[in-house]
């Protein structure tokens, strides 16, 4: 497709960003979901946020919403993108780290069924961004399956530095 385009030296590339010039882009940007291209319209290009978001989608990831707002989880860059450069600082959240298999030997599961009412259980959970330092098996993830609720919760520690 790359050649097809002119951009034959990028035909190694898993993954190519268009920026577009002033005046062209009517939309922020956008990306398909698994697939190889992400589009941005000048004053978006250089935000990381965005960035994150469109190639979320070439990984495949959805949109992090919370209730009814499509993009309204704010802790994650599949959710509101900013329009700054180097701020926010986010990451994908746990369910979606799990999603891409990212942290796979860190994660651990827990029926929620398991906890007896009006007990504690202490359970570990590492910063994922001190993965490299942990032992096999170390979570950074945490799924908490709810019984007959249909979902999961993921806990995930980010650490701010």
């Amino acid at each position: 497709k790359l050649n097809a385009l002119g951009l034959g030296d990028a035909a190694t590339a898993d993954y190519v960003m268009f920026l577009f010039p002033p005046g062209i882009s009517p939309w922020i940007a956008y990306a398909y979901i698994n697939g190889w291209s992400s589009f941005y319209s000048d004053t978006w290009g250089g935000s990381v946020s965005a960035h994150m978001h469109e190639v979320g989608h070439n990984f495949g990831l959805a949109h992090s919403g919370e209730f009814d707002e499509e993009y309204g989880d704010q802790s994650s860059y599949m959710g509101y993108s900013y329009l700054s450069i180097g701020w926010p600082a986010m990451c994908y959240h746990g369910g979606q780290h799990r999603s891409l298999g990212w942290y796979s030997t860190h994660t651990t599961e827990i029926a929620a069924s398991d906890f007896v009412s009006g007990q504690n259980e202490l359970v570990d959970l590492f910063a994922f961004t001190d993965v490299q330092a942990l032992s096999a098996g170390d979570p950074v993830i945490i799924k908490l399956d709810v019984a007959n609720a249909g979902y999961a919760l993921y806990l995930q520690y980010n650490k701010a530095e």
